[in-house]
C-alpha cells in the first residue's frame, strides 16, 4: 500500500469510507465522473476522476444496467474495474444506486466500504415481486461486522407498513427512525440492540409501478454511515424539512422544523432545481441555518439525493453529513 493511498495515522471511525456520484454523459453513452467523498483517499480519488463507465460497465454501469441497487461484497474477484486501487485502499466492498427519472438515469451513487472487525452497520436492499409474494424480501446487503444481523435479516419479510422497509413502501417515500432499538418503531429492535445499531433510513427506488427495490441504511453510533440525516419534502418551488437525525445534537429536528428551503438554494436545493445528486464540500456557500447548525455540529461534507417517483417526479430529497 502507498502512503498515499490511505491517511496515515487514521482512526477508522466511518462505516462508508467513500462516497461518490456517476452522472450520464451528454449523449448518454456512459457514465462520467460526478464527484465524491474521498476524505483522505487521494490515490483512488485521482484514478476515479479518469475512469468512465460505459452501460453494464463495472459498478455503476451494472446498476444503470440492472435499474435497482446493486451489492457487490468482493472488489477483487470481480467486474469491479478499479480493483488495483480498491486494493490499495483496503476498500473491500461497493454499493450501487441508480437513481431513474422514467426511464431516464440521472445519476449512479456509489458507497465504498471496508471490511473491519469493528465495522458495525448495515446496508440492505430489499425487493418485492408481486408476481411472486406480496411481502418485500431481502435482495441482498453489506453487514460490516454484524454477520449475525444478517442470519435474521435473511429470515424475514415484510408486509406493506411493517418494519422500516415496509413503512418506506406504504408511504413512497424515505422513511427515517431516530432510535433502531425501540419497538414500537423497529421489529428487529433486539437485534439492533445486540449490534449497537441506532438510526435506520430507508429509502424507495420507483423504476416502474411493478415492482419495488428499498435501500435501508442502519447505523451504529460506534461507526457511523452519517452524523447527521435529513428528509426533505417537495411544496410549491422549494423544500420543507419533514425529519432528521443528528448525534451531535438530539434536538436537530426540533429545531429545524418549518425550515423551508426555495429551489437552487444551497446544495440541498440545487438537487431539487436540477434532480441531480449535490455535494458540499465545506457549507460556506449554504444558507446561514444550515451553515451555522452544520459547523456548531462540527460537521464536514454532505450530500444531497433525489428520490423520484416511477412517473419521474421529485418525491423527496435526502441529506446525510458526515
Amino acid at each position: 500500500m502507498s502512503r498515499g493511498s490511505r491517511p496515515m495515522g487514521e482512526t477508522v471511525t466511518s462505516f462508508i469510507r467513500i462516497t461518490e456520484i456517476w452522472i450520464p454523459s451528454a449523449d448518454k453513452t456512459r457514465l462520467d465522473f460526478g464527484g465524491g467523498l474521498y476524505g483522505g483517499y487521494k490515490d483512488f480519488e485521482a484514478v476515479s476522476r479518469t475512469t468512465r463507465f460505459a452501460y453494464d460497465e463495472g459498478l455503476p454501469g451494472k446498476a444503470w444496467a440492472c435499474r435497482h441497487p446493486v451489492v457487490l461484497k468482493d472488489l477483487q474477484s470481480s467486474y469491479f474495474i478499479r480493483s488495483d486501487a480498491a486494493a490499495a485502499a483496503g476498500l473491500t466492498c461497493g454499493i450501487a444506486i441508480p437513481m431513474f427519472a422514467g426511464y431516464a438515469v440521472k445519476a449512479v451513487l456509489v458507497l465504498l466500504c471496508s471490511a473491519t472487525e469493528a465495522n458495525a452497520g448495515a446496508i440492505e436492499v430489499w425487493t418485492n415481486d408481486p408476481a411472486q409474494s406480496d411481502k418485500l424480501e431481502l435482495a441482498d446487503g453489506y453487514f460490516g461486522s454484524s454477520d449475525g444481523f444478517e442470519d435474521v435479516a435473511r429470515s424475514m419479510t415484510f408486509a406493506k407498513g411493517q418494519g422500516l422497509p415496509g413503512s418506506v413502501w406504504e408511504r413512497g417515500i424515505p422513511v427515517l427512525i431516530n432510535n433502531l432499538q425501540r419497538g414500537s418503531q423497529f421489529v428487529r429492535w433486539k437485534e439492533a440492540r445486540r449490534w449497537g445499531l441506532s438510526t435506520g433510513l430507508g429509502m424507495p427506488s420507483s423504476y416502474e409501478p411493478a415492482r419495488t427495490w428499498i435501500t435501508t441504511l442502519l447505523s451504529s453510533a460506534e461507526t457511523p454511515i452519517a452524523r447527521r440525516f435529513e428528509v426533505w419534502l417537495p411544496v410549491n418551488d422549494g423544500l420543507n424539512f419533514h425529519s432528521g437525525s443528528c448525534d451531535k445534537n438530539a434536538t436537530h429536528a426540533l429545531d429545524r422544523q418549518a425550515t423551508w428551503l426555495r429551489a437552487g438554494e444551497g446544495f440541498i436545493g440545487r438537487t431539487l432545481q436540477t434532480g441531480i445528486p449535490s455535494f458540499a464540500a465545506n457549507f460556506l456557500a449554504e444558507p446561514k441555518s444550515l451553515r451555522l447548525s452544520a459547523q456548531r455540529a462540527g460537521l464536514n461534507e454532505a450530500i444531497a439525493l433525489p428520490i423520484f417517483d416511477f412517473r419521474g417526479t421529485i418525491t423527496a430529497v435526502v441529506a446525510w453529513y458526515s
